[in-house]
Parts: structure tokens; C-alpha cells; sequence
């Protein structure tokens, strides 16, 4: 999984936490790109010493808006306050409807 902090994350909580991400996304259908960007933005908000963007992109019809949904589900279920934008109304509905 790339861009993870190697002092905040170890192999074994990597492990522990693809585990658990596919126990509670198991109903997603989401592919393994879609994991690991899950997976790699939940892991990072624990890392203590820096701050990261993650940015979602690909071309039409690749899943963004189900991966971004997802991880807004799954932030939802970790009561993670997170806040979701985006450039127009349409896209927001969209996230929101899924």
C-alpha cells in the first residue's frame, strides 16, 4: 500500500487492519485498488507525526464515487468526523445516494 507512514504502520497492523477493513466492507463489492485506498486513508489518520492528503482519481466509471462513499461509510462507522466536498451539487448527491 503506498504513501503509508512506515513509523506509524507495521506490517502486522497492515495486516490486522486489511482484515478487518474486508470484514466490514464485505458487502461493498469493491475491488483491490478500491481496498488499498480505503485502506491506506483510514490508516493514515493515525499517524501522529505528519499530514497527508489522499486523493481519489481515474478516469470515468473506475469507482471513485463508490470508493469515496465507502470510505465515508466506513469513517461514519468509526465515528470519524469527516467532512465531504466537491465541485458541483451533482457529484455530492451522487457520494450521498450511495
Amino acid at each position: 500500500v503506498g504513501g503509508l507512514c512506515s513509523h506509524c504502520v507495521s506490517g502486522e497492523e497492515l495486516t490486522v487492519a486489511r482484515s478487518n477493513l474486508r470484514s466490514l466492507m464485505s458487502s461493498s463489492n469493491l475491488d483491490e485498488s478500491q481496498e488499498t485506498a480505503i485502506l491506506s486513508s483510514i490508516l493514515m489518520r493515525n499517524c501522529t507525526h505528519q499530514t497527508m492528503v489522499k486523493l481519489i482519481w481515474g478516469p470515468p466509471a473506475t469507482g471513485k464515487t463508490k470508493t469515496v462513499a465507502s470510505l465515508l461509510h466506513l469513517l461514519f462507522m468509526l465515528n470519524c468526523s469527516t467532512v465531504a466536498c466537491a465541485p458541483t451539487n451533482t457529484a455530492v448527491l451522487q457520494v450521498a445516494e450511495r
